[in-house]
């Protein structure tokens, strides 16, 4: 079962709904990992799993594991390694909205050109390529027995910065999508 325990949404209800939706749909809970966590009634730093049982969550975060912001994309084998030896039970995939983030979680169909220079967005059309992706490394966590924490529509692609053009090559801003929609 999909955990999502952060999730910052914009304007587009729409999309957000289609993205939760896609993510519902993913996969059903193993034994390894039981189903959703809660907040644990007993303890403020725990969650308790459908059983009951205190879970403490131990997660690293390296960053592109689903999408390659880099030009460097990581080995997908060298990290199930690397979260093995490290003796966590969680992981956390953080969806990046900017466009030169590869898969994009929106199919770029144009008409017209995105400030990227590649086409615009349609935010009515999700990417499969994206969604399959996530699903398999999801299922594979869950196979291991690791909790999957996964952050839609972080913060940190709509930022206004000096030197720094986030809000320029994100979805949501009306120059990169063929909906209408701006999300500032």
């Amino acid at each position: 079962m999909v955990r999502i325990v952060q999730s910052r949404t914009f304007h587009y209800w729409k999309a957000t709904a289609g993205l939760l939706l896609a993510l519902a749909l993913l996969t059903c809970g193993t034994a390894a990992t039981p189903g959703p966590l809660r907040k644990s009634p007993n303890q403020y730093r725990y969650f308790d799993d459908p059983g009951g049982k205190a879970v403490y969550l131990a997660a690293l975060y390296p960053g592109n594991l689903l999408q390659d912001w880099t030009g460097t994309p990581r080995d997908w084998d060298q990290y199930m390694e690397f979260l093995e030896r490290a003796g966590v039970n969680a992981t956390k995939f953080v969806v990046r909205t900017r466009l030169h983030a590869t898969p994009t979680i929106w199919e770029r169909t144009g008409p017209g050109t995105a400030t990227d220079g590649g086409l615009r967005v349609d935010l009515d059309k999700l990417n499969p390529v994206y969604f399959d992706l996530l699903s398999s490394r999801v299922q594979e966590l869950e196979t291991r027995g690791y909790y999957i924490v996964v952050m839609f529509f972080n913060g940190f692609d709509a930022k206004k910065k000096p030197n720094d053009d986030r809000w320029g090559l994100n979805p949501l801003n009306s120059l990169n999508n063929i909906n209408g929609i701006h999300g500032d």
